[in-house]
């Protein structure tokens, strides 16, 4: 008898020898049967030990007692007395004393089997086929008092729960309350489980009720905790509102594992703080379960190994294929400029050495400009990822130390455990993202050794190629960051994912914008103030995202900064509009840009129309509105080309129309969404679906893969787009804001 149970026995003796001082009880032994109630009636005089014999098989005892009349001041004691154990409990039932209190007369517990040990170590099958002696059996013994004076009805039955071994192929349908606890055992050795070589179980539980309930997942040993106060102790536990599901390894629990139900006193627990507790009268709770094995060790590996090698083998073809095209393109650049063409353009660069151009002529200057970014970058991944990763191993630990599975929000019925990580192939499913980054990179370098063979700055735009090596550096980070944000994800670390998101875009408006304007060695800091600014909305976004004060604020600077923006950069357009005589010079062109103006402006009213609409997840709405207004300006610069005359090439076409339509397939998966931190742990769990790609990934995996391949593309449009102007002089390159 372990410390706990002697301390539970003597506080029961202590209990039961104090419900009545005099000495002339009379106690009633009655010999019971299973399955059988019995019924009568009992008060102060009298003590009932209701014994149960011919359980000779391994099964437990389920004791069930319903009291009539019973009140707090005189309630019913029950004492369910094993070889063991001991368990107490009393009638009236009392369901959250301190406020609304409700009461149950009918109170259900399962007894913890006296052969667990035995069950463990074989199975229970091959345990059954033998009869139990009488020292063996589960047969327990009820003893039931009261202080009552006034004669008190009460039925108690003992039935035997031949459904207590689960067998993963079946589906189990039943009924949970505050006091009628429920749990099952899970044998890995059973005959009739399948997840020996998996080395793993998932267990999902659906209902069809709002009703708060606490899951747990407890080593095979007595005593069973089995009470709200007690279920999370020494377990792995969650809340759970109408769906759920846990992850269970063979590693974890060697010997098997109890599966315990508890419908909770109130819905606090499964309710965001910002909501109102609903009252229930009735916290009935209709449940189905089942368990089943899921994937193998063999086949965890295989499915990342074949991730990996699918982004390897693109890796490989798109190295090969670029490599090819470019040295075809400087041959052929090679072979159609003449060493004069190239004194004339040196020519043309010498009489507009006072044009608006002059920083542009020189590749050194935008190039050495264009580094900064690299060092930013880097700078800022150095110091942002140590904490991040000291911070979110930290959750995993605490998880794994408390068995609180509501810290982290994960999508259980699609999370696959591999060594520490309780959700690896999240984690892993962003190698996408730093297998295209080193290859965007390697394509970066690669054009610009090629490029560097042509010593001609006569002809086309300047590669800002320290630009393009930071945003593939940053798209590295940004599967770096994602991984450790989906090691715990929660809303104190989603800034992680999302904070190499927003420095990818904003470098890539710079990108575009910059290929017409001078650089200085001043705007890296700006733009990195800027990014600054906006991981501090982000991170007061998780904060007060809901209030509606701070999504008209939002919008506010968000439609001012558009509109002043629009203005600084095309005041001659506008100049054009607003003056009658300058009406006159507008042409073609001018309109054009004008037409573009509108509809970015407009497009950036709805999307802060969306927002506060919806007033929620504002770090993604933050993204949603960089994502906009990059892909405008993108489409703007390749507009403005078009309008004059500009050739885009072939490549870059077919590089457009494969990112717009990755960007489409990534963003039905990205908003079929699989978890939401802005609820509660039980609320998100609502929206958990299983694995849709090789029973391995969900649609959050799947909008990685897209995501990053979607980043690759567009960031070869932004490499090419102006390769169609390399054989242009660059002093008859235009300015597209007419400046």
């Amino acid at each position: 008898m372990t410390t706990l149970q002697l301390i539970t026995f003597i506080n029961v003796l202590v209990l039961v020898s104090g419900v009545h001082n005099q000495s002339s009880i009379i106690r009633k032994i009655i010999h019971a049967e299973y399955s059988a109630p019995f019924a009568t009636r009992i008060n102060n005089t009298i003590e009932y030990i209701v014994e149960y014999h011919g359980n000779d098989q391994a099964y437990p005892a389920q004791v069930t007692v319903k009291g009539y009349d019973t009140t707090l001041e005189a309630p019913l004691l029950i004492v369910a007395q094993q070889q063991k154990q001991i368990t107490s409990w009393q009638i009236p039932y009392v369901v959250n004393p301190v406020k609304n209190a409700q009461e149950y007369n009918e109170v259900s517990h399962t007894l913890c089997p006296s052969l667990m040990n035995r069950i463990k170590k074989t199975s229970f099958q091959i345990l059954s086929r033998s009869k139990l002696t009488d020292s063996e059996c589960s047969n327990p013994v009820i003893t039931i008092k009261t202080s009552s004076p006034e004669p008190l009805h009460f039925e108690v039955q003992v039935d035997v729960r031949q459904d207590f071994f689960i067998n993963s192929k079946m589906e189990y349908n039943i009924t949970v309350s505050p006091s009628k606890p429920v749990y099952y055992y899970y044998n890995f050795h059973d005959e009739h489980n399948a997840a020996t070589d998996s080395g793993a179980v998932l267990v999902s539980v659906t209902s069809d009720s709002d009703t708060c309930m606490m899951l747990s997942i407890q080593n095979s040993s007595c005593p069973v905790f089995d009470l709200e106060h007690n279920v999370q102790y020494d377990s792995y536990w969650q809340t759970m509102n109408r769906k759920t599901g846990m992850v269970v390894t063979k590693h974890n629990y060697p010997d098997g594992f109890y599966i315990v139900m508890v419908v909770t006193q109130t819905d606090t627990s499964c309710t965001s703080e910002t909501q109102l507790t609903r009252e229930v009268q009735n916290r009935e709770k209709r449940v189905i379960f089942k368990v089943r094995p899921t994937i193998t060790m063999k086949e965890h590996y295989t499915i990342a190994a074949a991730t990996a090698g699918v982004f390897g083998a693109i890796f490989i073809i798109c190295t090969i294929i670029g490599v090819v095209y470019l040295v075809r393109s400087i041959q052929k650049d090679e072979n159609e400029r003449s060493v004069d063409d190239v004194d004339a353009a040196e020519g043309m660069i010498n009489a507009h050495e006072s044009n608006r151009w002059r920083q542009l002529f020189t590749k050194s200057t935008r190039s050495k400009s264009s580094s900064n970014y690299v060092w930013h970058v880097g700078i800022v991944a150095l110091f942002y990822t140590l904490p991040v990763l000291q911070l979110v191993f930290t959750y995993q630990g605490i998880l794994h130390v408390t068995g609180n599975e509501d810290i982290c929000y994960y999508n259980f019925l699609c999370a696959h455990p591999l060594g520490y990580i309780t959700d690896f192939n999240h984690v892993f499913s962003n190698i996408g993202y730093v297998f295209l980054g080193i290859l965007f990179i390697i394509t970066t370098y690669t054009k610009e050794l090629l490029e560097r063979s042509v010593q001609n700055e006569a002809y086309g735009l300047p590669k800002p190629y320290g630009m393009f090596y930071a945003l593939g550096f940053a798209l590295i980070m940004e599967g770096i960051m994602s991984a450790c944000y989906h090691i715990c994800p929660k809303s104190s670390n989603f800034q992680f994912d999302t904070s190499f998101m927003y420095v990818m875009t904003v470098l890539m408006i710079v990108n575009v914008y910059e290929n017409r304007h001078s650089t200085g060695d001043r705007r890296g800091y700006a733009v990195f103030g800027i990014l600054a600014v906006a991981t501090t909305l982000s991170v007061i976004g998780i904060y007060v995202g809901t209030k509606l004060y701070f999504w008209i604020i939002f919008t506010i600077i968000q439609v001012t900064f558009c509109a002043t923006l629009t203005w600084m950069l095309d005041k001659q357009l506008f100049k054009m509009v607003f003056v009658k005589d300058e009406r006159r010079n507008m042409t073609k062109v001018h309109v054009c840009r004008l037409i573009l103006w509108i509809f970015g402006n407009i497009l950036n009213w709805l999307v802060a129309a969306y927002g506060i609409y919806q007033r929620s997840g504002f770090g993604s709405h933050l993204l949603m509105v960089l994502i906009v207004n990059g892909l405008f300006y993108t489409i703007y610069y390749i507009s403005m080309k078009l309008c004059h005359g500009e050739k885009i090439l072939i490549i870059t076409w077919i590089f457009i129309v494969l990112a717009a339509g990755v960007w489409a397939a990534a963003m039905y998966f990205f908003v079929s969404s699989v978890t939401s931190w802005e609820v509660s742990p039980a609320q998100s769990r609502m929206l958990n679906q299983e694995c849709r790609l090789a029973r391995y990934y969900d649609n959050h995996d799947i909008w990685h893969f897209l995501s990053s391949v979607a980043l690759f593309f567009t960031f070869i449009v932004l490499l090419t787009l102006d390769e169609g102007i390399s054989d242009m002089p660059r002093a008859d390159i235009q300015d597209f804001h007419g400046h």
